[in-house]
């Protein structure tokens, strides 16, 4: 997401600040086997309230745009987030009467499950994509035991995962692993989609009424990386 300056001022209407960088050479131990933008740097939800005030402190009256690891209800709660538009991985919680029938039950009986069993901090996208995953891989593992074959063997589990094709996920759109591009092997989850927090509840774009962009074509025309 957009981030304030350390220095300087910052324009008062933009659509976007663009990071740009270097070969990482610097941070090769990250970036041996990955591209830089993919190296992880732990951002969090506290991270994405403190920029947007800082954002919204500095006089910016540009369009924020936050990653889904910021569509945490510890954000949505503070003012700052009015009017961000969030990235949407999954199908949204806190709106199930968006879905109906299989999606809206399950949405339904996924966040009853959370409240009674989960964690007592705010209810966000990576606790439920957290979730969804650990279903994800006890399906996928117990089809690996049905078959007769051992899941604890990595080559087993592996060719297992590549396999995956239009796959239910908890929560989210169907995936697949069958069509991945060899640097993404493990990014079965290839659409997402964008919305509008305006305070109270989120809106879709024109066109976008739960509807997922596919991702995968993207994906796919990335060269492979070189060493």
């Amino acid at each position: 997401m957009t981030t304030a300056p350390r220095s300087g001022t910052i324009a008062r209407t933009a659509m976007a600040y663009v990071l740009a960088g270097g070969r990482g050479s610097r941070l090769y131990e990250l970036t041996d086997r990955r591209a830089k933008p993919a190296v992880y740097f732990g951002i969090q939800a506290s991270d994405c309230a403190e920029y947007m005030k800082a954002l919204n402190k500095a006089g910016f009256k540009g369009q924020i745009v936050a990653s889904g690891s910021c569509n945490d209800q510890s954000v949505l709660d503070i003012p700052e987030s009015h009017g961000v538009i969030f990235e949407q991985q999954s199908y949204i919680a806190t709106q199930p009467e968006l879905y109906s029938g299989f999606i809206n039950r399950e949405i339904l009986s996924r966040e009853a499950a959370l409240t009674a069993y989960g964690p007592s901090s705010p209810g966000s996208a990576f606790l439920r994509t957290s979730f969804a995953a650990v279903v994800f891989a006890y399906q996928v593992m117990n089809e690996v035991i049905v078959a007769g074959a051992d899941p604890t063997d990595n080559a087993v589990l592996q060719a297992a995962l590549d396999a995956v094709d239009n796959y239910h996920v908890v929560g989210h759109p169907p995936v697949s692993c069958s069509d991945n591009a060899p640097d993404y092997s493990s990014v079965c989850k290839k659409s997402n989609t964008y919305t509008t927090w305006t305070g109270e509840k989120f809106e879709f774009f024109p066109g976008l009424e739960n509807k997922f962009i596919d991702l995968t074509e993207l994906l796919n025309s990335i060269p492979p990386r070189t060493v």
